[in-house]
């Protein structure tokens, strides 16, 4: 996780990386899905809880639901 937050510090010094955001956020509107995380947000992340979530939600793969959309190729073409 300590590469993860200097990375995440780096990003600050980094112009593309600050005019991306700002294009970003005039794009969005400032909307909370595309905005970038902040070292204090990173820093809240509890991993525990996270581990455990992800081996809940994909624990059983008899559970999935696949969807697929478009039309079927036909078979000899």
């Amino acid at each position: 996780m300590g590469m993860t937050a200097e990375s995440l510090k780096g990003q600050l010094r980094d112009p593309y990386t600050v005019f991306s955001h700002r294009v970003r956020y005039v794009n969005y509107g400032g909307c909370y899905y595309f905005k970038p995380m902040t070292a204090r947000e990173f820093l809240r992340i509890n991993v525990d809880k996270a581990v455990a979530h992800f081996h809940a939600s994909f624990r059983n793969p008899k559970e999935f639901t696949i969807c697929m959309v478009g039309t079927p190729a036909a078979s000899g073409r």
